[in-house]
């Protein structure tokens, strides 16, 4: 369907010349500047009539690209609806699971990559003094001091192996506050 602007536009393109003879022809004769006006304002409307006519082709364009996406944002809103309440999407056998998703006792999620934990220290302790011989029938200086020796040399590996069995000890609350950090464990 020819749009009617654009039909009347054409029809309206009288040359100088053309326009000189009809109006000479009917008895009404322009003058020459009426004429020359009459074509530049014929010619100013033809310009606006056709900046018209692409505007409405570009509106008529717009509305059209506009529909279709309006058809296709619902699209994109559905699917991802669907995405969102699916429980199978990207292999997983549950409750699809988001960057904020953490795991809790009873459901699986997300956890954190927990920060690094120092090696714990082995512990090296030894008694190596030699066994105490049985004791003489009567006091003996050196047997005494030996039982001394031994006495002190325990003492002081029960002293560190205590303190090693403490480092352990903070090594395993920092494995404990590390993972409760990265959600791997409840707070």
């Amino acid at each position: 369907m020819a749009d009617p602007r654009q039909a009347s536009t054409r029809r309206a393109a009288l040359g100088y010349d053309q326009l000189r003879r009809m109006t000479r022809e009917s008895g009404n004769e322009w003058p020459a500047l009426l004429i020359k006006d009459y074509q530049g304002i014929l010619q100013d409307f033809v310009f606006l009539a056709n900046d018209a006519d692409l505007f409405d082709e570009r509106i008529t364009q717009n509305s059209e690209d506009i529909a279709v996406n309006v058809g296709d944002i619902q699209t994109n809103a559905t699917n991802f609806d669907n995405h969102n309440t699916s429980n199978s999407q990207h292999g997983v056998t549950g409750d699809n699971v988001g960057t904020e998703d953490f795991c809790t006792a009873l459901v699986g999620g997300v956890v954190l990559l927990m920060e690094l934990v120092n090696d714990a220290v082995a512990s090296t302790q030894e008694i190596t003094i030699d066994d105490i011989d049985p004791a003489p029938g009567s006091y003996d200086q050196v047997h005494a001091q030996t039982i001394v020796d031994m006495a002190n040399d325990t003492k002081s590996k029960h002293n560190q192996l205590v303190l090693d069995l403490n480092a352990a000890i903070t090594q395993i609350n920092d494995l404990i506050a590390k993972a409760k950090t990265a959600k791997q464990m409840v707070v």
